[in-house]
């Protein structure tokens, strides 16, 4: 194994789960297409970063390192940061700029690392400084129950919570005419 992982639900309205890891040795293994999109911070060999990933239309391959610690914020579908447009980010990988060696920018503020501890009051902070919103309404519609309003309204919703088509903005309005 080249990755020792633990990965944990969270209690966070915004988060699906957290991981932390760490890589026992160099490995590229293949990674599944994934709907939800992460943040996550490395620590290697004295250096911190934060990437944004994904989200993934199809598998791919991804490479790490022998020695590095990884904190996977994993979101749910529906979070989002109104700043930075999910299609920005759809099958790529983006790292932040650092502003420090425990910090890093996003939406003009440095902001400091997360520990796997802290991890759920770094989002809360993101949250109270409006960096991460929510749309109850995708929420509501992908939990199956639908809203009495237009399914336009819904595609507009899901629109802006995913910044780009999906087949889950498909789903969401066949949901939402049941």
């Amino acid at each position: 194994m080249s990755i020792i992982a633990e990965e944990r639900r969270s209690d966070s309205p915004y988060v699906e789960t957290i991981i932390r890891g760490r890589t026992v040795s160099e490995d590229s293994p293949v990674r599944p297409a994934e709907c939800h999109w992460h943040m996550v911070f490395v620590r290697q060999d004295g250096n911190a970063r934060v990437v944004f990933v994904g989200p993934w239309t199809t598998v791919g391959v991804v490479s790490y390192t022998e020695g590095a610690e990884i904190l996977w914020v994993r979101f749910k579908l529906g979070a989002f940061m109104p700043h930075l447009p999910a299609r920005r980010f759809l099958d790529v990988e983006t790292v932040l700029p650092e502003a420090s060696s425990r910090s890093f920018w996003l939406k003009g503020s440095a902001w400091q690392y997360p520990d796997h501890e802290n991890v759920e009051t770094f989002v809360e902070r993101l949250v109270r400084n409006d960096v991460l919103v929510r749309d109850p309404l995708v929420d509501a519609v992908l939990r199956g129950r639908p809203q009495e309003i237009s399914s336009r309204t819904v595609r507009r919703s899901c629109g802006k919570a995913f910044r780009f088509p999906t087949p889950l903005t498909k789903l969401a309005i066949s949901i939402s005419r049941i």
